[in-house]
């Protein structure tokens, strides 16, 4: 996937997450990592999100309905290090 193929909503909700950390639940970073690319694999206590072109970007969501700052935080870091690679400014 290149920088021109993430689509405009998944930098509206990346530049939510930026704006707000907490709050968030398991939707919301569903839809923020796929957004992006990353495919969800479902774990015991959390959701593993890993992205097929860059393996090496794993982001881990716990399974609760309200998150806290470093699963935002993490997620943020792991899409920025993403567009970086693309060429893409965060």
């Amino acid at each position: 996937m290149t920088s021109a193929d993430h689509p405009k909503s998944g930098h509206k909700l990346l530049e939510r997450t930026k704006r707000a950390r907490s709050g968030w639940g398991q939707r919301h970073f569903k839809r923020l990592y796929a957004a992006f690319g990353f495919v969800g694999h479902e774990r015991a206590k959390h959701v593993l999100y890993d992205h097929p072109e860059h393996p090496d970007l794993v982001g881990s969501v716990p399974r609760h309905d309200s998150l806290r700052d470093w699963v935002a935080n993490d997620a943020i870091a792991l899409i920025d290090e993403l567009l970086k690679r693309e060429g893409e400014p965060s």
